[in-house]
């Protein structure tokens, strides 16, 4: 295949390698374009507004109100009128005189549910909570006199109220351009962009948006391509693959709605064959709208995840249609064999009947082929027909995926006729025994392992959600470099590069799907939803299944309905989904509330949100169900920060964790100590391992990204990232915190801890002790200690009394140079690969200055990368993204470089006024 967009592409030549299937990226060269959204001329805030229960039977078929019949009361934009709980309730004001046409009512956001009537008319409805909407007023309006509005406010569960952000005004719409779904529309001035691309990023933060979704507009956008199918590739299939696209998208080829998917985290599959034609031209046309959303966090928005088009022949192994199910046997550590269990669905999309032969190959991790198996068709396969394939391989003395030889093996299935080759799949596995214990915790190929594990969202400094593969494993690696070894996929199916990388580098996961029933809001209040379809769930357990990494599946997230009976009748149902796509994987829930009831009842596997004093009795309660902790306990802390600061909005690290807002946080030694010693307890996901745009509690505005995170957006360690360094591995370690520069401090007294693996520590200043002190497993080591200008050393001294670590900080003075580094140097010059450089503000003996906020300029020379952001983990920082300039926060920022797709070098430098620069240089291979 070829296709034409900007430029002709050929297809590598190893997509020739499997049979007549051949898979093609389509991220490149994408004409993008943010859709136009209207405007309010004459715009006037609406704050003045009463409210009243409703009276039973008012609902939103309700007659007109007689509000005569109700005692109102002052009720401010923003108030909880429902006290938590769910029903219905009036609001209404009257609304200020405006004259012109188009008079419209922009509403910021009803929680849950809206119906607007306006003079006694009923003028729209609306579903769903933090959705901003328009409402047109003309039909009604009073020209004449006062002009009253009544909203209808249902509240399914939690807080519930209007949005403050209610205004009125003139809309002026945006001017139509013909309809982007047509292979005529001219794109021409669209913007040119690779996919992954996440466009919500490239917004400017706004006051007044959803703070939980980092206060960035989310408008609708589209994306076009134009492939060609060439002249002599007749007589085969066609797929057009999304690996992701957030959200509610929808899929036009030629102007013909073929596909699409309201969920942001799952593919989307559309079969082209009855519209590509060979030699014709095919328009690729995506409508996206990320305005409703599916969680509580920053989504972003756009075609975040790849694109691959795929033709294979007309009898071929369908999508997703390798299923290995690998079985040690014998001895759990050291088994004598295995069996692996294969089961092939191949579809025969042609005229006429065809027989056919299954032949399936394993080989080992070190790429040797180790068995093989051909199966012949016992009848042949008809016309328009499905077939499954279904066989046993046997193994002998396997190779067994561990955290610490996360050994993979690969099944080759070839589908033959007449003895040719027509289709080939390569599916990667891995052989191991995963079981849980109510009693001895989580076992892996029959060790005890204590799970330490962290849960993240999608999203990095700089570039939202479109993280690219590359960065995947860098990721996962920053994590094991902590001592994690296991990741919560929080709270959505992942990207499958991520899942690759915890497969390759030896990460445990739980996966985890967004929603409790056949829903798309945040939470699932209504107890009347349906679990009839449950498409996304089947479709993320047939995706992932293969994995080796996952141990487990997360059903759903702290759900209103997690300790009801209704809850638990939906769980069941999802729950039978599980037993029947992957009967080997035990499924939890993770619950911040009614453990012992509702889910608790049917789970296989109790999750646990947050360190609480249920856990003990749980256990005693409940003695034969498995436990972990699915969240146990945030950092809230921002890295160099050491006080509270409400007026200012930044958390201290390891503070006192005394205000209301974390009544639910757990200091992390506190939360940590009783998991590791108690061995029932399988292990937990602290929340979380990066910090992530949107959900800045305790904060709003001018917060856009939260305080959760053991490292920053852009990978830099906050203090408790060493804490659970050492006591997550064995590596001697020794971390002071906080930083010794305090200048108009001298004198007075400063709490020193230190976090060691190590029993025994000594701390001194400027040379002399102050004294050594005992660092107990899973705790720390405090001093006070008085300030004075100069280095702090922390010495770890082993069980024998020697010296095994040791850390210094120092003083430092004035900001003199910059320092760079990365450790992704080589990279593919891929279009995709991107490399994060790290950025350091020294003084002139190199020592860090730990409180340096000088802006830095990064530029780069070469054709082979761009600059395609910066960070620098302040979560009040509203500098675009996409910026090549950043101030440093407590002396350090990040600037991520990305493959344009040519081979070269490229040299990244970075200036400050004042300060030495530096440079460091990437190639791209």
């Amino acid at each position: 295949m070829a296709f034409a967009s900007a430029h002709m592409l050929a297809l590598p030549a190893t997509a020739q390698q499997n049979g007549d299937r051949q898979r093609l990226s389509l991220d490149a060269d994408w004409r993008f374009r943010v859709n136009p959204t209207a405007t309010l001329d004459k715009k006037t805030s609406v704050t003045d507004w009463t409210w009243s229960p409703a009276s039973p039977g008012e609902t939103g078929d309700a007659p007109l109100l007689d509000e005569s019949k109700h005692t109102w009361q002052a009720a401010k934009l923003g108030q909880d009128v429902f006290d938590q709980k769910p029903g219905y309730a009036w609001c209404r004001t009257t609304l200020p005189a405006l004259t012109g046409p188009r008079r419209t009512l922009h509403f910021r956001g009803v929680d849950d549910n809206a119906v607007i009537f306006l003079n006694g008319k009923r003028l729209a409805s609306h579903q769903g909570w933090d959705e901003a909407f328009d409402v047109s007023l003309d039909s009604a309006w009073n020209s004449a006199g006062e002009n009253h509005l009544t909203v209808l406010v249902q509240n399914t569960g939690g807080g519930g109220y209007v949005w403050d952000g209610v205004a009125l005004g003139l809309s002026q719409a945006p001017a139509a351009g013909g309809d982007p779904s047509g292979p005529g529309y001219h794109d021409s001035a669209w913007r040119v962009v690779n996919v992954p691309h996440d466009y919500v990023i490239e917004q400017p933060f706004t006051e007044g948006l959803d703070p939980q979704h980092a206060s960035l507009p989310t408008p609708s956008a589209w994306y076009r391509k134009t492939i060609v199918i060439p002249k002599g590739d007749r007589d085969k299939d066609y797929w057009l693959d999304f690996d992701g696209v957030y959200r509610d998208a929808k899929i036009y080829v030629n102007g013909k709605l073929v596909g699409g998917r309201q969920s942001g985290y799952l593919p989307i599959h559309v079969d082209l064959s009855s519209l590509a034609k060979p030699g014709e031209p095919l328009t690729i046309a995506v409508q996206v709208d990320p305005s409703k959303v599916e969680g509580w966090w920053y989504e972003g928005g756009g075609i975040y995840r790849h694109v691959w088009l795929t033709s294979v022949n007309r009898l071929h192994i369908a999508p997703d249609g390798v299923w290995v199910v690998p079985k040690a046997v014998g001895n759990e550590t050291n088994p004598d064999s295995a069996t692996v269990d294969t089961s092939v669905t191949l579809k025969n999309s042609g005229l006429g009947s065809r027989a056919y032969a299954v032949v399936e190959r394993i080989l080992s991790p070190g790429g040797k082929i180790v068995a093989s198996l051909r199966t012949n068709s016992s009848e042949p396969i008809g016309a328009g027909a499905r077939a499954v394939s279904k066989r046993r391989i046997s193994l002998s003395h396997p190779l067994l995926w561990s955290l610490e030889t996360p050994n993979l093996y690969k099944l080759e299935t070839s589908l033959e006729v007449a003895g040719r080759p027509v289709d080939r799949v390569v599916t990667t596995f891995g052989i191991r025994t995963v079981r849980f214990d109510p009693n001895k915790g989580f076992f892996l190929n029959g060790k005890s392992v204590k799970i330490k594990g962290i849960c993240n969202h999608q999203d990095f400094a700089g570039i939202g959600n479109a993280v690219p593969d590359n960065l995947q494993a860098w990721r996962v690696k920053k994590m094991q470099a902590m001592g994690a070894n296991a990741w919560r996929m929080s709270h959505n199916p992942p990207n499958n590069a991520l899942l690759d990388a915890c497969d390759k580098l030896g990460m445990l996961v739980l996966d985890e799907n967004r929603h409790l029933g056949d829903t798309y809001v945040p939470h699932t209040y209504a107890e009347d939803t349906k679990a009839d379809d449950l498409s996304d769930l089947d479709d993320m357990i047939v995706r992932d299944r293969n994995h080796p990494s996952i141990f487990a599946w997360s059903l759903c997230n702290e759900e209103p309905l997690q300790g009801k009976d209704t809850g638990a009748e939906i769980f069941k149902k999802m729950l039978a989904r599980v037993r029947k796509l992957d009967p080997n994987r035990l499924a939890t829930c993770a619950m911040n509330a009614s453990w012992g009831k509702g889910i608790s009842l049917v789970e296989d596997i109790q999750g646990f949100n947050y360190l609480n004093e249920s856990f003990e009795k749980f256990h005693k309660d409940f003695p034969n169900q498995p436990t972990i902790f699915t969240e146990s306990s945030s950092a809230v802390s921002d890295r160099g920060v050491y006080e509270n600061d409400g007026a200012r909005g930044y958390v201290g690290n390891y503070t006192d964790f005394s205000l209301d807002w974390l009544n639910w946080v757990r200091r992390t030694e506190d939360a940590w100590k009783p998991i590791a010693e108690n061995d029932y307890l399988s292990g937990a996901f602290v929340w979380t391992g990066f910090d992530y745009k949107g959900e800045p509690s305790p904060y709003g505005w001018p917060n856009i990204h939260s305080h959760f995170g053991i490292l920053d957006m852009c990978g830099f360690p906050k203090d408790v990232y060493y804490y659970y360094k050492a006591n997550w591995q064995d590596k001697p370690s020794v971390h002071i915190t906080p930083h010794w520069n305090w200048p108009g401090r001298e004198g007075k007294p400063i709490s020193v801890i230190v976090f060691s693996n190590e029993p025994m520590v000594d701390l001194s200043l400027n040379g002399v002790s102050l004294g050594r002190k005992a660092c107990p497993r899973n705790g720390h080591a405090e001093w006070t200690v008085t300030y004075a200008p100069g280095t702090l050393t922390a010495r770890a001294y082993d069980t024998s009394g020697q010296l095994a670590a040791t850390q210094e900080v120092a003083t430092a003075g004035k900001p003199y140079k910059i320092e760079l580094r990365t450790d992704l140097t080589k990279l593919s010059a891929n279009g995709e690969d991107e490399s994060v450089i790290e950025a350091a503000i020294v003084d002139e003996n190199g020592i860090f200055i730990p409180v340096a906020s000088d802006k830095v300029i990064f530029t780069i020379s070469g054709a082979a990368g761009l600059i395609a952001g910066t960070g620098n983990g302040d979560p009040n920082d509203h500098t675009p993204d996409a910026s090549s300039e950043r101030r440093a926060f407590n002396g350090r920022l990040a600037a991520i470089i990305r493959s344009t797709g040519k081979r070269g070098v490229v040299g990244v430098t970075a200036t400050a006024a004042g300060l030495k620069p530096a440079a460091i240089s990437i190639r791209f291979e």
